[in-house]
């Protein structure tokens, strides 16, 4: 058996133990969970004979590793621990008592690896050494045979990430050791890689999260419609893309938030469906729509529940039918889009209400993915932590946690879920604060501040004139548009007071609110 990390110097390594003995089965683990997968080992019915650990370090998880070393050895089984890196080296006689450590610093583990087994020099062996050193030595300019061969491994090591796809990054390793023939579905899936990255990675191996990527990997190459349900701050735009990313669509991925499209629906129906030159003052050129923009790909609409009721019907019509029609005409035209749509909301208390179509409920609710909040998923943490810490440490911007930290971080309910311990992690890097004084403060801020607990549509307004991100920002004349109405039902509709106290005329403000 072979036991190995993700990264391309973990697969070469394992790649190059296969050289040896190529029918030997392949565990993947980390360095913060190298215990637990030894305990599975001893559970197995059979256990292996051999075990070769491909450079796996060690993660506050020392006693409970040395623990199940010691089992393997009382079962007569031999372990050999392969490190060429000097970052087990802390570790070597603790290890010595319970397996063979083979410790020798080498350029990477597989170089270590490779002379270890005395393998013959050939072209495979000769790619998996350089490509561990590359790995190592980030300044080593690569082939283009070197670079689609790293780029495979990255995309097999993120098909685990994403969605706990463990035999892609397994037959990756097989491929990249000879066994396995490159085929076009390869080049396929590095141009995929090429073109997603590391973008969207969910963190955390919780029970919960394993769940969610299983099920994203599951439903992601299906065309019908999505519903993803989650607390605000729980990354279901996250999971949107990832549903995107493996279905493999040609188009594009767009995303559209609903919420600022709530109180006016020709606006709404302008962004989704598009509009032709004329179709209102102002329109001088045809715009496509959301829609077409993602015709061939996939249409995220984030906060689907605050659409308005015409659009809704207009949304119905598009899942159903297939076509949309632009502002100003009436001729309509195919799209192939996959929604998937997302909410916080209790939307069948909308319907209850009057305010969501049960139609179009049922027509989105096809499949539905469900992201966890924080709280569900608390073991998560302090992967999140870490992977924040280690993004800010190469900004320039180090952050350490103490106990103290960890305290209060515990004791925190997080409403705003996993965005919101982000952003708290950040801004005590930034501000060079202990994260416990940081939340502390945004604790008395929110507990202090009026706008907290005002009403959302209210804070939907107040977003109008303050966005939050690029997709919120408006044209300058819908903002005048929404700011004019929401004055004159202050004046219960009555056009010519509205007009004396924005000091324009009467028909300059009808003029205003007609177009």
């Amino acid at each position: 058996m072979i036991i190995t990390s993700h990264g391309t110097d973990g697969a070469c390594a394992a790649a190059m133990v296969l050289q040896k003995n190529p029918k030997l089965q392949i565990v993947i683990t980390s360095a913060r969970r190298m215990d637990m997968a030894l305990e599975e080992i001893i559970g197995y019915e059979k256990v292996p004979e051999i075990i070769h650990i491909c450079g796996v370090g060690i993660f506050e998880n020392l006693k409970s590793v040395i623990r199940a070393l010691g089992e393997l050895k009382r079962k007569k089984r031999s372990v050999f621990w392969y490190c060429g890196r000097t970052y087990l080296d802390e570790y070597a006689d603790s290890l010595r008592k319970v397996c063979k450590p083979i410790f020798q610093e080498y350029r990477s583990n597989t170089e270590l690896i490779f002379n270890h087994l005395k393998l013959p020099t050939n072209p495979t062996t000769d790619l998996l050494r350089i490509l561990a050193e590359q790995y190592v030595d980030s300044s080593m300019k690569r082939s283009d045979e070197e670079q689609i061969w790293h780029d495979l491994i990255e995309a097999g090591a993120h098909r685990y990430f994403k969605y706990e796809d463990r035999n892609s990054y397994v037959h990756v390793i097989r491929k990249v050791a000879g066994l396995v023939p490159f085929t076009e579905a390869d080049r396929e899936e590095v141009e995929s890689y090429r073109k997603y990255g590391k973008s969207g990675v969910p963190l955390g191996n919780s029970k919960a999260m394993k769940q969610l990527r299983s099920l994203i990997k599951r439903l992601g190459p299906l065309e019908e419609p999505v519903l993803v349900l989650g607390p605000t701050g729980s990354g279901k735009e996250i999971a949107a893309r990832l549903l995107h990313e493996v279905g493999k669509r040609e188009g594009l991925f767009v995303s559209v938030n609903c919420a600022i499209l709530s109180t006016n629906a020709d606006l709404a129906h302008d962004r989704l469906f598009g509009h032709i030159a004329g179709a209102y003052t102002g329109a001088t050129e045809s715009r496509a729509g959301a829609f077409e923009t993602a015709d061939g790909g996939t249409l995220f609409l984030d906060e689907v529940a605050e659409l308005p009721l015409p659009v809704q019907t207009q949304l119905l019509r598009v899942l159903e039918e297939g076509t949309i029609t632009p502002l100003g005409t009436m001729k309509s035209h195919t799209v192939h889009v996959r929604i998937i749509a997302a909410t916080n909301q209790d939307v069948p208390s909308m319907i209850r209400d009057g305010r969501f179509r049960m139609d179009l409920y049922h027509r989105l609710n096809v499949l539905t993915l469900r992201a966890p909040s924080l709280m569900e998923r608390r073991d998560d943490m302090k992967t999140i932590a870490r992977s924040v810490m280690y993004d800010l440490k190469k900004k320039g911007h180090p952050l350490d946690l103490s106990p103290a930290d960890w305290k209060a971080i515990n004791n925190h309910s997080w409403p705003g879920n996993i965005r919101e311990f982000i952003n708290i992690l950040k801004r005590a890097a930034y501000m060079k604060m202990p994260v416990r004084e940081v939340l502390n403060e945004e604790i008395e801020h929110s507990s202090g501040d009026p706008h907290h607990r005002l009403p959302k549509e209210i804070l939907r307004d107040y977003k109008i004139f303050r966005p939050e991100s690029i997709n919120e920002a408006l044209p300058e004349e819908e903002i005048r548009k929404s700011y004019m109405r929401h004055v004159l039902k202050l004046f219960d509709g009555n056009i010519t007071r509205t007009a004396d106290a924005l000091k324009v005329s009467k028909n300059t403000l009808k003029k205003w609110l007609s177009d």
